[in-house]
């Protein structure tokens, strides 16, 4: 877990989210195009290993600022589901993918749960 966390750190900078402006607007267009052809778009945050990725204040609120201006651009709201109580951390195969059988089912469980009245509405 300690070298996948820091691979992760050098690849995706997941604990200190420098985000990139260029990357932010991007994300922002892909949400747009999503939008002018789908009767419902959400953007959801998926659970994270909080025993092994750690966020200084600093950086969480790198991630606040980056959500306002996501759900400014767009007029959606964020769903955060960073930390849900199905699921926990032993869940993960490493430090930021959920396993197969255990992290996957209880997520694919708490997110039919959550969107089934949307996805069977008239």
């Amino acid at each position: 877990m300690a070298v996948d966390r820091l691979s992760r750190i050098r690849s995706a900078d997941i604990e200190e989210l420098h985000f990139d402006p260029e990357l932010v607007e991007a994300f922002i267009r892909i949400v747009e195009n999503f939008s002018a052809i789908s009767d419902h778009v959400e953007i959801v945050m998926l659970p994270k290993n909080t025993d092994w990725i750690k966020n200084p204040p600093e950086a969480l609120e790198r991630q606040a600022e980056a959500i306002r201006q996501i759900e400014s651009a767009t007029g959606l709201t964020v769903q955060d589901f960073q930390t849900i109580d199905p699921v926990t951390n032993d869940m993960f195969s490493d430090t930021t993918h959920l396993n197969r059988y255990e992290g996957a089912v209880a997520l694919t469980e708490f997110l039919a749960e959550r969107y089934t009245p949307i996805l069977v509405e008239p």
